[in-house]
C-alpha cells in the first residue's frame, strides 16, 4: 500500500534507460520530492533498496517535516534487498518508525495509518497473520482509518481478513 504510484521497471522496457531518465528528472528538479519518490520506487523495483533509502533521506535532510518522505521511506523498508515486499530481509522496525513519524507529521492522511496497519499484519519472517504479527494493533489502526479510507486505499479485504483471523468478524 502506498499513495505514491511508481512504474515497475518492467513497464519501462529497458530498466537502465528508465532509471537513467528518472535520475535525469531528479537531478533537474532536486527540490521536487515527488520526482525523488518515483526514482526511489524504481530503485526498490530493481532491488536497489540502499539507493532508495539514501534518496528518501536526502529529501528528509532538505525537509525534515515531509510526512510523504517518511511514508515513502517506510514503503522502502517493507521491501527486502531484492525489491520483494514483506519478505525476510525487510526492516520492520525502521518501517514502523518511519510510518509513525509520517502519522505524527500528518495525522489526516489515512494511507499512513493503513500502511502501518498492513505492516502489523506481517511478522519479521514475512508471514502474514501469524501469532507473531500484531493483529490487535493492526485492527485498531484499520478501525481508526475508517471504512471510507479503507475502500479508497483498497484495504477493505485486509481489514476483513484480519478481523476474521482475530475471531472478531461479525459477518
Amino acid at each position: 500500500l502506498t499513495s505514491f504510484p511508481t512504474r515497475r521497471s518492467s513497464d519501462l522496457g529497458d530498466w537502465k534507460s528508465g532509471i537513467a531518465l528518472l535520475r535525469q528528472n531528479a537531478s533537474s528538479a532536486p527540490s521536487n520530492a515527488a520526482v525523488s519518490f518515483r526514482l526511489a520506487g524504481a530503485y526498490v523495483d530493481i532491488g536497489a533498496r540502499a539507493e532508495a533509502i539514501k534518496l528518501c533521506q536526502q529529501v528528509l535532510a532538505r525537509d525534515p517535516n515531509n510526512a510523504s518522505a517518511y511514508a515513502r521511506l517506510a514503503f522502502v523498508y517493507t521491501h527486502d534487498e531484492f525489491g520483494r515486499p514483506f519478505q525476510p530481509g525487510m526492516d520492520l522496525a525502521e518501517a514502523e518508525k518511519a510510518y509513525r513519524k509520517a502519522i505524527e507529521l500528518d495525522s489526516g492522511d489515512k494511507s499512513y495509518l493503513i500502511g502501518l496497519a498492513t505492516l502489523y499484519t506481517f511478522d519479521a519472517a514475512g508471514a502474514r497473520y501469524r501469532d507473531s504479527a500484531r493483529l490487535e494493533q493492526a485492527l485498531n489502526l484499520f478501525h481508526q482509518a475508517g471504512i471510507d479510507a479503507l475502500a479508497k486505499y483498497n484495504a477493505l479485504n485486509d481489514y476483513a481478513l484480519a478481523l476474521l483471523i482475530a475471531n472478531q468478524f461479525d459477518g
